[in-house]
């Protein structure tokens, strides 16, 4: 899953900590997390770490998770998902 509790962190401005699976990376990309190797307490450990040592950092990754977080609202989520189930009632790309 895409993990909502992700983009709730971004719209507080929190930058975040994720596992290295791929539907957790756009946090990575867009500049607001850090990921850690999965099963790994230590390197997650280490990331946490990091942020708590670098209030500039964490200042500064806050400030895009907030950019990033403020293009998905309720309406825009309801609009995509509306515009994909008519796009599939449609027979377009993922019927």
């Amino acid at each position: 899953g895409w993990g909502i509790v992700v983009l709730e962190a971004a719209a507080c401005g929190i930058p975040v900590v994720v596992s290295d699976i791929p539907e957790l990376d756009y946090a990575v990309k867009n500049g607001f997390g850090f990921s850690f190797k999965k099963g790994d307490a230590t390197d997650l450990a280490e990331k946490i770490r990091h942020l708590m040592d670098n209030p500039s950092l964490r200042q500064d990754m806050g400030k895009k998770a907030g950019e990033y977080a403020g293009g998905y609202t309720w309406k825009k989520i309801a609009d995509d998902y509306e515009a994909f189930l008519t796009d599939i009632i449609a027979g377009g790309r993922n019927s």
